[in-house]
């Protein structure tokens, strides 16, 4: 296997064999299959390594016929190897910036890593504020379309979810009966993902209900300060 740049982009040593990670090795059956395969890991690879503008080609085949065998050739357009310039966030109708700006994994002079992004949108997806969120890498403008280095801005567009929620069910359990149960949300009180809520369960053994006020980003990013209030 050899991988052969096509936009005179010099292709990093790599920190891994080469067939292990595209899973072809030496002696085996050449299986199209595979080959397209290959050409979807090695793009994953680049991304998470400094290329998020990388395309791999559809790969060749330099056949020996005398030896019976074939290098196969991918051939690759890197596109530069970036680095977080800036952040960009499109303003929402409700939710403050910071709230998005206090959970990027990424910072100014990072290289670009397709996991971190993911990480990210995964993070801000967990909250439930968001119906869609599109992270974008975008080169610096006046930025050489051939260079080797490429600062980007990332470019952050969410679309906020509806911030309240009601919601009403019947349960059912052998050992106390029917239960009728109420529940209302807001998610995002005062424009950083504040949730008050309150749910009521009543049934004829017992009545019980709950009111919450989560604080999020409290100290960091990964922590919630929980407030609760139980009426029996």
């Amino acid at each position: 296997i050899r991988l052969e740049s096509r936009d005179n982009t010099d292709i990093p040593s790599m920190d891994v064999n080469l067939d292990n990670l595209v899973g072809i090795s030496k002696g085996d059956d050449l299986i199209a299959e595979h080959a397209e395969k290959g050409r979807e890991i090695l793009e994953k690879y680049f991304s998470q390594n400094g290329y998020p503008f990388v395309d791999v080609n559809e790969p060749e085949g330099l056949i020996d016929h005398e030896n019976r065998n074939v290098v196969l050739i991918f051939p690759v357009l890197l596109g530069g190897k970036a680095t977080v310039y800036d952040s960009i966030i499109e303003p929402t109708k409700n939710l403050d910036q910071s709230f998005i700006a206090n959970r990027l994994y990424w910072k100014n002079g990072d290289t670009y890593d397709n996991r971190v992004v993911e990480r990210t949108r995964r993070l801000l997806s967990q909250t439930g504020l968001f119906d869609s969120i599109v992270m974008t890498p975008k080169p610096v403008e006046g930025t050489p379309d051939n260079a080797q280095e490429k600062p980007v801005v990332m470019h952050v567009k969410t679309t906020e979810a509806a911030p309240r929620a009601i919601a009403a069910g019947l349960h059912y359990a052998t050992s106390q009966g029917g239960e009728a149960r109420v529940s209302w949300d807001h998610y995002n009180l005062l424009g950083h993902g504040e949730n008050l809520g309150a749910n009521l369960r009543v049934a004829k053994i017992r009545t019980k209900a709950r009111i919450y006020y989560n604080i999020p980003y409290f100290v960091s990013a990964n922590q919630i300060l929980k407030n609760e209030t139980y009426v029996l």
